[in-house]
Protein backbone atom coordinates (compact mmCIF):
# COMPACT_ATOMS: atom_id res chain seq x y z
CA UNK A 1 0.00 0.00 0.00
CA UNK A 2 1.64 3.23 -1.21
CA UNK A 3 -1.10 5.57 -0.09
CA UNK A 4 0.38 8.28 2.12
CA UNK A 5 3.92 7.35 1.10
CA UNK A 6 6.11 10.46 1.01
CA UNK A 7 7.66 9.51 -2.31
CA UNK A 8 4.22 9.15 -3.89
CA UNK A 9 3.09 12.47 -2.41
CA UNK A 10 6.23 14.19 -3.68
CA UNK A 11 5.68 12.71 -7.15
CA UNK A 12 2.08 13.89 -7.10
CA UNK A 13 3.19 17.39 -6.12
CA UNK A 14 5.84 17.63 -8.85
CA UNK A 15 3.49 16.31 -11.53
CA UNK A 16 0.75 18.69 -10.42
CA UNK A 17 3.06 21.70 -10.57
CA UNK A 18 4.47 20.65 -13.94
CA UNK A 19 1.03 20.18 -15.46
CA UNK A 20 -0.19 23.45 -13.93
CA UNK A 21 2.75 25.16 -15.65
CA UNK A 22 1.78 23.62 -18.98
CA UNK A 23 -1.84 24.65 -18.48
CA UNK A 24 -0.74 28.22 -17.59
CA UNK A 25 -2.63 28.16 -14.30
CA UNK A 26 -2.03 31.27 -12.21
CA UNK A 27 0.66 32.01 -11.01
CA UNK A 28 2.53 29.73 -13.43
CA UNK A 29 1.24 31.56 -16.49
CA UNK A 30 4.05 33.96 -17.32
CA UNK A 31 5.20 32.05 -20.40
CA UNK A 32 1.87 32.27 -22.19
CA UNK A 33 1.46 36.01 -22.97
CA UNK A 34 4.86 36.24 -24.68
CA UNK A 35 4.37 32.93 -26.49
CA UNK A 36 1.04 34.08 -27.92
CA UNK A 37 2.21 37.64 -28.64
CA UNK A 38 5.37 36.90 -30.59
CA UNK A 39 4.30 33.77 -32.44
CA UNK A 40 2.93 34.14 -36.00
CA UNK A 41 -0.85 34.53 -36.11
CA UNK A 42 -1.39 31.07 -37.60
CA UNK A 43 0.74 29.48 -34.89
CA UNK A 44 -1.01 31.47 -32.17
CA UNK A 45 -4.42 30.27 -33.39
CA UNK A 46 -3.23 26.68 -33.23
CA UNK A 47 -1.66 27.11 -29.78
CA UNK A 48 -4.73 28.85 -28.36
CA UNK A 49 -7.01 26.06 -29.52
CA UNK A 50 -4.87 23.08 -28.53
CA UNK A 51 -1.85 23.63 -26.27
CA UNK A 52 -3.41 24.24 -22.87
CA UNK A 53 -6.35 21.95 -23.71
CA UNK A 54 -4.08 18.93 -24.10
CA UNK A 55 -2.47 19.70 -20.74
CA UNK A 56 -5.89 19.94 -19.09
CA UNK A 57 -6.69 16.49 -20.47
CA UNK A 58 -3.46 15.20 -18.91
CA UNK A 59 -4.44 16.71 -15.56
CA UNK A 60 -7.83 15.02 -15.71
CA UNK A 61 -6.38 11.62 -16.61
CA UNK A 62 -3.69 11.94 -13.94
CA UNK A 63 -6.04 12.98 -11.14
CA UNK A 64 -9.16 11.02 -11.96
CA UNK A 65 -7.73 7.87 -13.56
CA UNK A 66 -4.24 7.30 -12.19
CA UNK A 67 -4.41 8.72 -8.66
CA UNK A 68 -8.16 8.58 -8.17
CA UNK A 69 -10.66 11.30 -7.39
CA UNK A 70 -11.12 10.16 -3.78
CA UNK A 71 -7.40 10.37 -3.03
CA UNK A 72 -6.89 13.69 -4.84
CA UNK A 73 -9.93 15.55 -3.59
CA UNK A 74 -10.35 13.64 -0.37
CA UNK A 75 -8.10 16.30 1.12
CA UNK A 76 -9.84 19.66 1.25
CA UNK A 77 -6.50 21.43 0.87
CA UNK A 78 -6.12 20.15 -2.70
CA UNK A 79 -9.57 21.26 -3.79
CA UNK A 80 -9.29 24.59 -1.99
CA UNK A 81 -5.86 25.28 -3.49
CA UNK A 82 -7.03 24.65 -7.04
CA UNK A 83 -10.16 26.73 -6.47
CA UNK A 84 -8.16 29.61 -4.99
CA UNK A 85 -5.62 29.65 -7.83
CA UNK A 86 -8.43 29.42 -10.37
CA UNK A 87 -10.30 32.38 -8.87
CA UNK A 88 -7.13 34.47 -8.62
CA UNK A 89 -6.34 33.67 -12.23
CA UNK A 90 -9.84 34.66 -13.35
CA UNK A 91 -9.77 38.06 -11.65
CA UNK A 92 -6.12 39.03 -12.05
CA UNK A 93 -5.76 37.89 -15.67
CA UNK A 94 -9.08 39.45 -16.69
CA UNK A 95 -8.09 42.75 -15.08
CA UNK A 96 -4.65 42.65 -16.69
CA UNK A 97 -6.20 41.97 -20.11
CA UNK A 98 -8.17 45.21 -19.93
CA UNK A 99 -5.01 47.32 -19.86
CA UNK A 100 -3.13 45.58 -22.68
CA UNK A 101 -2.39 47.81 -25.69
CA UNK A 102 -1.82 44.81 -27.96
CA UNK A 103 -4.73 42.63 -29.02
CA UNK A 104 -2.62 39.46 -28.96
CA UNK A 105 -1.58 40.03 -25.34
CA UNK A 106 -5.13 40.92 -24.42
CA UNK A 107 -6.41 37.63 -25.79
CA UNK A 108 -3.50 35.79 -24.15
CA UNK A 109 -4.43 37.07 -20.69
CA UNK A 110 -8.04 36.24 -21.45
CA UNK A 111 -6.94 32.65 -22.07
CA UNK A 112 -5.32 32.54 -18.63
CA UNK A 113 -8.62 33.64 -17.11
CA UNK A 114 -10.52 31.00 -19.06
CA UNK A 115 -8.12 28.33 -17.83
CA UNK A 116 -9.13 29.50 -14.37
CA UNK A 117 -12.78 28.74 -15.17
CA UNK A 118 -11.88 25.25 -16.35
CA UNK A 119 -9.75 24.47 -13.29
CA UNK A 120 -12.46 25.89 -11.04
CA UNK A 121 -14.91 23.37 -12.47
CA UNK A 122 -12.44 20.54 -11.92
CA UNK A 123 -11.84 21.65 -8.32
CA UNK A 124 -15.51 21.03 -7.48
CA UNK A 125 -14.88 17.30 -8.10
CA UNK A 126 -18.53 16.82 -9.01
CA UNK A 127 -20.30 15.61 -12.12
CA UNK A 128 -21.70 19.06 -12.83
CA UNK A 129 -18.38 20.82 -12.21
CA UNK A 130 -16.40 18.38 -14.32
CA UNK A 131 -19.01 18.64 -17.08
CA UNK A 132 -18.73 22.40 -17.05
CA UNK A 133 -14.94 22.24 -17.14
CA UNK A 134 -14.84 19.76 -20.02
CA UNK A 135 -17.46 21.60 -22.03
CA UNK A 136 -15.55 24.82 -21.52
CA UNK A 137 -12.36 23.17 -22.78
CA UNK A 138 -14.08 22.50 -26.09
CA UNK A 139 -15.93 25.81 -26.20
CA UNK A 140 -12.85 27.85 -25.36
CA UNK A 141 -10.87 26.08 -28.09
CA UNK A 142 -13.51 27.11 -30.62
CA UNK A 143 -13.93 30.67 -29.36
CA UNK A 144 -10.32 31.59 -28.73
CA UNK A 145 -9.06 29.83 -31.85
CA UNK A 146 -11.64 31.79 -33.86
CA UNK A 147 -10.73 35.08 -32.19
CA UNK A 148 -7.05 34.62 -32.96
CA UNK A 149 -7.88 33.79 -36.59
CA UNK A 150 -9.93 36.99 -36.82
CA UNK A 151 -7.04 38.86 -35.22
CA UNK A 152 -4.78 37.38 -37.90
CA UNK A 153 -7.07 38.86 -40.55
CA UNK A 154 -6.78 42.24 -38.85
CA UNK A 155 -3.00 41.95 -38.74
CA UNK A 156 -2.84 40.94 -42.41
CA UNK A 157 -4.91 43.97 -43.42
CA UNK A 158 -3.29 46.57 -41.18
CA UNK A 159 0.18 45.12 -40.53
CA UNK A 160 -0.17 45.58 -36.77
CA UNK A 161 -1.92 44.13 -33.71
CA UNK A 162 -1.87 47.30 -31.61
CA UNK A 163 -5.38 48.26 -30.54
CA UNK A 164 -4.91 51.97 -31.27
CA UNK A 165 -4.13 51.18 -34.91
CA UNK A 166 -7.24 49.02 -35.33
CA UNK A 167 -9.71 51.87 -34.97
CA UNK A 168 -12.28 52.03 -37.74
CA UNK A 169 -11.87 48.41 -38.85
CA UNK A 170 -15.56 47.85 -38.19
CA UNK A 171 -16.28 49.93 -41.29
CA UNK A 172 -13.42 48.58 -43.38
CA UNK A 173 -13.90 44.90 -42.45
CA UNK A 174 -17.52 44.62 -41.20
CA UNK A 175 -17.91 40.84 -41.54
CA UNK A 176 -14.57 40.14 -39.86
CA UNK A 177 -15.36 42.60 -37.07
CA UNK A 178 -18.77 40.97 -36.61
CA UNK A 179 -17.08 37.58 -36.25
CA UNK A 180 -14.85 39.06 -33.56
CA UNK A 181 -17.90 40.42 -31.72
CA UNK A 182 -19.58 37.00 -31.78
CA UNK A 183 -16.44 35.36 -30.42
CA UNK A 184 -16.14 38.00 -27.71
CA UNK A 185 -19.75 37.54 -26.64
CA UNK A 186 -19.09 33.81 -26.36
CA UNK A 187 -16.10 34.47 -24.13
CA UNK A 188 -18.28 36.60 -21.86
CA UNK A 189 -20.90 33.86 -21.72
CA UNK A 190 -23.83 35.74 -23.22
CA UNK A 191 -26.95 33.55 -23.66
CA UNK A 192 -27.30 31.77 -27.02
CA UNK A 193 -23.50 31.39 -27.25
CA UNK A 194 -21.51 28.25 -26.46
CA UNK A 195 -19.71 30.05 -23.64
CA UNK A 196 -23.01 30.49 -21.81
CA UNK A 197 -23.58 26.72 -21.69
CA UNK A 198 -20.31 25.85 -19.97
CA UNK A 199 -20.47 28.79 -17.55
CA UNK A 200 -24.03 27.83 -16.63
CA UNK A 201 -22.73 24.41 -15.62
CA UNK A 202 -19.96 26.03 -13.58
CA UNK A 203 -22.40 28.29 -11.74
CA UNK A 204 -24.69 25.29 -11.10
CA UNK A 205 -21.74 23.30 -9.72
CA UNK A 206 -20.83 26.15 -7.38
CA UNK A 207 -24.39 26.32 -6.06
CA UNK A 208 -24.46 22.54 -5.60
CA UNK A 209 -21.37 22.80 -3.42
CA UNK A 210 -22.92 25.62 -1.42
CA UNK A 211 -20.34 28.08 -2.77
CA UNK A 212 -22.87 30.81 -3.40
CA UNK A 213 -20.25 33.56 -3.33
CA UNK A 214 -18.24 31.81 -6.05
CA UNK A 215 -21.36 31.16 -8.11
CA UNK A 216 -22.46 34.77 -7.76
CA UNK A 217 -19.09 36.01 -8.95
Amino acid sequence: DVEGNRTVLAGFAFLSVGLALKVALFPLHFWLPNAYSYAPSVTTSFLAATATKVSIYLILRFMFTIVGVDRVFGLESVSDTFALLALLGIFIASTTAIFQPNIKRMLAYSSIAQVGYIVLGISFASVTGLTGGLVHVFNHALMKGGLFMVMGCFALRTGTTDLDDLRGLGKRMPLTAFAYVIGGLGMIGVPLTCGFVSKWYLVSAAFEQGSFAVGGL
